[in-house]
């Protein structure tokens, strides 16, 4: 991974921090937040007879409690089977962050290159009306 993919992903998980700040307090409308996270990761604590899957989704709309909200994580109380249970999550072991209910989704599985090669630019069609010229000055 790049130095600008570990950019990118650092800011992504300050802001999925920011949007559970959102969730806690109540500011989010009819908020449906699904996440995908990988159970083996470092850090994560959930049942140990919750899933033999790797891959663990849950959704936090009407039915969680005690979420809080850390630089590295969060943690919030879930019903599994009639029984609630705290689980650990931390930002690194996200796969997917989405809030159907508002189009919006983060997919970490997807690739985060930002920059085409080379190669890529030079089979495409110069087309120069999508770019656009911004001249700033610079005031010190």
């Amino acid at each position: 991974m790049s130095i600008y993919e570990d950019i990118l992903k650092k800011h992504l998980f300050s802001a999925i921090g920011e949007i559970l700040i959102l969730l806690k307090e109540g500011k989010l409308e009819d908020p449906c937040v699904f996440i995908r996270f990988n159970k083996s990761a470092e850090g994560i604590m959930i049942p140990k007879n919750l899933t033999n899957d790797p891959i663990v989704n849950i959704v936090l709309q009407h039915r969680f409690w005690d979420l809080e909200v850390t630089e590295i994580g969060f943690s919030v109380v879930l019903e599994f089977f009639g029984k609630k249970s705290l689980i650990v999550i931390p930002y690194n072991s996200i796969q997917v962050f989405s809030d159907t209910n508002h189009n919006f989704c983060l997919d970490f599985e997807s690739d985060f290159s930002l920059v085409k090669s080379m190669e890529e630019d030079e089979e495409e069609e110069d087309d120069d009306s999508s770019i656009i010229e911004v001249d700033l000055e610079r005031e010190d």
